[in-house]
């Protein structure tokens, strides 16, 4: 499937692909899908600028697992990428099984904090309908 990305007059990043009708970037959520209990099955979107994922209860994603720091990873949205950063936690954060320190993330990665693991989900704010690209732009 071949995917066109690219700026409309009003310079909004429009995504589009044969399959799917065009989607406005300002018109996407960003999610996780939780693979591991307990929250298996579970979607959770946030329409922030940062997400910071950690221990603390106060995390924008609360993970109730002793393997994660309290301030463990921060999740940026930056020139219109979703940046995934390891905030020097103690036991790592890890993208598609590989240690990392920072990536851009894309549909479908799988992000795994301590024991829980997660897939990345994108979805249109007014459809509700997936949306799956391979990079926002």
């Amino acid at each position: 499937m071949v995917e066109e990305v690219y700026n409309n007059n009003n310079d909004e990043t429009i995504i589009s692909s044969p399959r799917e009708s065009k989607v406005n970037i300002s018109n996407i959520l960003f999610g996780f899908l939780f693979l591991t209990p307990p929250n298996l099955g579970k979607e959770v979107f946030f329409n922030k600028k940062k997400v910071i994922i950690g221990r603390d209860e106060n995390s924008d994603i609360w993970l109730d697992d002793l393997e994660v720091s309290r301030k463990h990873a921060v999740i940026v949205l930056e020139k219109k990428q979703y940046i995934l950063r390891d905030l020097d936690s103690t036991n790592g954060t890890f993208h598609n099984g590989k240690k990392i320190r920072e990536i851009a993330l894309k549909y479908g990665d799988r992000v795994k904090i301590g024991s829980v693991s997660m897939k990345v989900v994108l979805k249109d704010k007014l459809t509700e309908k997936p949306v799956k690209t391979y990079e926002i732009k």
